[in-house]
């Protein structure tokens, strides 16, 4: 439901109702959290939900909601959505300790109600978040936008 919401929002250019990116932050490391802890238990089933990837979709969303910032309508880029899945394969989240010190970030602050955002200063103090690590091709994207 998060995913339609924010999805529609960026589509319309409509407001996202209060609390809706740190919603989707807190179900993201609520679902990390549950995730089982031994990928040698050959006797645990399917996952719960079938499959579900969790992190894709939360990459995706961030990768959305960060583009939105740069382009409202993102989503009548030529391929944007095609290549949204990709690119979100190819993101990472790393830690904001491995990161101290360096100039200029894309950052996920999962204590804060927003998209990702651009952090034009030095990262001096840890935050409770996310670094993230963009795929050349999706910068460009931005750089255009």
């Amino acid at each position: 439901m998060l995913a339609r919401q924010i999805r529609y929002a960026i589509q319309y250019q409509a407001t996202l109702p209060s609390g809706t990116w740190r919603d989707l932050h807190e179900l993201y490391l609520y679902l990390l959290s549950r995730r089982s802890l031994t990928l040698w238990d050959l006797e645990s089933g399917q996952p719960v939900g079938g499959g579900f990837d969790e992190e894709g979709e939360y990459r995706q969303l961030l990768l959305l909601g960060l583009a939105a910032r740069f382009r409202s309508n993102i989503l009548d880029h030529a391929d944007f959505t095609e290549r949204l899945p990709s690119w979100a394969d190819q993101t990472r989240l790393e830690d904001p300790h491995t990161r101290l010190g360096w100039l200029g970030s894309y950052i996920v602050e999962s204590s804060a109600d927003e998209a990702p955002r651009w952090f034009n200063g030095s990262l001096d103090l840890p935050f409770r978040g996310w670094v993230l690590r963009l795929p050349q091709d999706y910068l460009e994207l931005l750089k255009t936008a």
